[in-house]
């Protein structure tokens, strides 16, 4: 018998962090060993709490930039990536915009790459702050 592949979603570290701690909940130690793995990894690595998280996300996912006559969006897998990672300056955003041209299908241009890579880190420093 297989597993039916009922649906996919990118996540954000944070909200895997909250749902191990949600599983976890009282117990000293995680059923599983893989779990316990995991968990290590997220409080190492989230960088940002889950509603913060979720507040950049949703301005993330609002960006909306013209591209001709087409309509570029920023795809939620990008989006959590971005998240997770949270790049500080256009050169760690760099590979970010890469990801999305691969997305997207598309080849940015410098100037509009640029003015991407501006509304991002704005709103990453709008969220956070600093």
């Amino acid at each position: 018998m297989s597993a039916e592949k009922v649906s996919e979603k990118p996540l954000l570290l944070a909200e895997v962090k909250e749902f191990l701690e949600k599983r976890k909940a009282g117990k000293k130690k995680f059923d599983r060993a893989i779990h316990e793995r995991l968990y290590d990894y997220c409080k190492k690595f989230v960088k940002v709490p889950r509603d913060k998280a979720v507040i950049l996300l949703q301005k993330l996912l609002e960006i909306k930039i013209q591209v001709g006559k087409k309509e570029l969006r920023i795809p939620m897998e990008v989006a959590c990536d971005i998240i997770n990672v949270l790049p500080r300056n256009r050169e760690e955003l760099e590979p970010f915009l890469t990801f999305l041209e691969h997305k997207q299908k598309i080849l940015l241009l410098p100037k509009l790459k640029e003015e991407i890579a501006t509304k991002i880190l704005g709103i990453i420093k709008e969220i956070l702050g600093s």
